[in-house]
């Protein structure tokens, strides 16, 4: 039994009649070019152009199909074996210019299949699970690589911390109104509920005693992971797990129950954009296509077979 959407769904209008920040102007911080998306929460805009700050005459690039841009992609027609990488800002690759990011780096080391980031920025597992399970459903995925961060763990369910976050006015000059959750069922199976990103409650008031127990964050996000792998499963499509930031030993043991599981991390300041950003910078990126390599020449075999 794989993720099954429930009843929660709230109505977002007509995409066309709001306005996104890329419709005036050149963004500078990728949520500058988000806007609302009826399954996923929200989505980049196609042909989007980021400027990064901390930068001078670095800028991102999205494609017409609303993602990352990946410098070198292999686009005959002759090519049917798409390989996806899904995950959050890492995997967008924010701060990086467009041929630095690691889905960059392996499609330049990989001319025989079509590599496609998948990466968006404030994304959870289960936003992963619903963008590979659109991908499945349009015949665009032959293998996918999904990068695993400890902060999914709070995305993947209404964590206060999190939703307190969506107070934010950019979510709401950007239209985003809801955000879809795990939810966890009594036979231990998950199932997929939007949650209204506007709880105004939880500004200025402490929330701490309402906070989840570790434990249910973690299980939601294992069973997360454990229904990507039974929709990989029922379409026949090779997949990985890479853990693309460090995990606490405890709960990265709860993970190995993954197929294909392996450590790709870069910890130390040398490895991001330290003082002006934390995310990985090019020196990581590289080392992330190095480790990620091996997994990619393994899943192509798959494909092949």
């Amino acid at each position: 039994m794989g993720l099954t959407a429930v009843s929660h769904v709230i109505s977002l209008g007509s995409e066309s009649s709001r306005k996104t920040v890329c419709d005036m102007q050149p963004a500078r911080i990728p949520r500058d070019i988000f806007k609302p998306h009826l399954v996923l929460g929200w989505s980049l805009t196609a042909a989007g152009r980021v400027h990064v700050p901390f930068r001078r005459d670095v800028a991102q690039h999205v494609g017409s199909d609303g993602y990352r841009e990946v410098p070198g992609q292999v686009t005959s027609r002759d090519v049917v074996a798409d390989l996806n990488l899904y995950g959050c800002s890492f995997t967008y690759g924010t701060g990086l210019a467009d041929s630095e990011t690691f889905a960059s780096l392996l499609q330049t080391q990989h001319q025989d299949i079509r590599i496609n980031n998948r990466g968006v920025p404030g994304y959870s597992s289960v936003q992963s699970y619903l963008s590979f399970e659109s991908d499945v459903l349009n015949g665009d995925v032959q293998a996918a690589v999904f990068l695993l961060h400890p902060v999914h763990r709070i995305r993947n369910i209404p964590h206060p911390t999190r939703m307190r976050q969506f107070l934010s006015l950019d979510w709401h000059r950007a239209g985003i109104e809801h955000v879809p959750c795990c939810d966890l069922t009594s036979d231990g199976f998950s199932g997929i509920r939007y949650v209204p990103i506007w709880q105004p409650s939880l500004q200025g008031r402490p929330f701490d005693a309402f906070v989840p127990q570790e434990h249910v964050f973690e299980r939601a996000m294992v069973q997360t992971c454990l229904a990507i792998c039974r929709l990989a499963a029922r379409n026949d499509i090779p997949i990985g797990f890479a853990m693309i930031d460090r995990f606490e030993n405890a709960f990265a043991q709860q993970l190995s129950v993954l197929p294909n599981l392996i450590d790709i991390s870069a910890p130390g300041p040398e490895y991001n954009f330290s003082p002006f950003d934390g995310h990985p910078n090019a020196k990581a990126n590289r080392l992330f296509a190095e480790r990620l390599d091996g997994m990619v020449t393994d899943l192509k075999s798959q494909m092949a077979g």
